[in-house]
């Protein structure tokens, strides 16, 4: 289970004035979760993410979990240029972790072909799939994903987020992604939380009972303003790796 509590994060400029990013933001998630979180641009969803993963300590509150294997996928794909795709993966996997299948975790992500690649070599939406890849490589008991999808087509971005899903459901890992979709959203998470507001707090915590539910939607557009930019994704299922199968 993770709960994490912020009650307050706060920047300081370089002319010493503080503001307030985050405010009263209050949420658990338990294992086999798939949670969307949504919010507008510089709304501090990334901030919040960064704390969650325990790379930003300066906050006030706490986040507790007890997971030893954590997957992250920021926004920028953070592959090293001199390695290639197969290296970068393999990166991530430490002493006493199964090796993982890397062609099998590459197909998954639409990218068979692409092991013996350099990043250089890769677009962006490609280096993003070679980072959930990775992600996925150390069987991740919670998967933490920033706008993965954000420079995908539709078609791929929703088949890889529907993948993502049942991947979670499989191996009961627990699961927040970070996106502006909220169409996409609705057909795979199992609860959304929106952040909203100046400093930005927990304004809505809603489960989401069907995939695709009109009514929640209806409501979330109206009271959200910001949402009417999302724009629906609807794809073709493709599976993610079990924990057996990524090692």
């Amino acid at each position: 289970m993770l709960e994490v509590r912020i009650d307050r994060k706060a920047y300081v400029s370089e002319a010493g004035t503080e503001r307030t990013v985050l405010s009263d933001v209050c949420f658990s998630v338990a294992p086999g979760e798939v949670v969307g979180l949504l919010g507008p641009s510089g709304a501090g969803k990334s901030t919040m993410l960064r704390i969650l993963l325990g790379l930003d300590t300066d906050y006030e509150g706490h986040v507790r979990h007890g997971y030893r294997r954590v997957g992250v996928v920021f926004q920028e794909p953070r592959l090293l240029p001199w390695m290639t795709v197969e290296e970068n993966i393999r990166l991530v996997v430490t002493d006493g972790m199964k090796p993982p299948d890397i062609g099998f975790l590459l197909e998954s992500v639409q990218l068979r072909h692409a092991a013996a690649l350099r990043p250089r070599q890769l677009s962006l939406g490609m280096a993003r799939r070679v980072a959930l890849a990775r992600a996925l490589a150390i069987s991740p008991e919670l998967l933490v994903l920033d706008e993965p999808f954000a420079s995908l087509d539709a078609r791929l971005g929703g088949a890889l987020a529907e993948s993502v899903a049942r991947w979670a459901r499989s191996t009961g890992a627990a699961v927040i992604v970070a996106t502006h979709d909220l169409a996409q959203a609705m057909e795979r998470v199992s609860r959304l939380l929106i952040l909203s507001g100046i400093p930005a707090r927990l304004c809505a915590d809603r489960p989401v009972q069907a995939a695709g539910d009109g009514v929640l939607y209806a409501k979330l557009l109206a009271e959200f303003a910001f949402l009417r930019a999302g724009k629906p994704g609807h794809a073709e299922v493709q599976q993610l790796p079990s924990a057996q199968a990524s090692g």
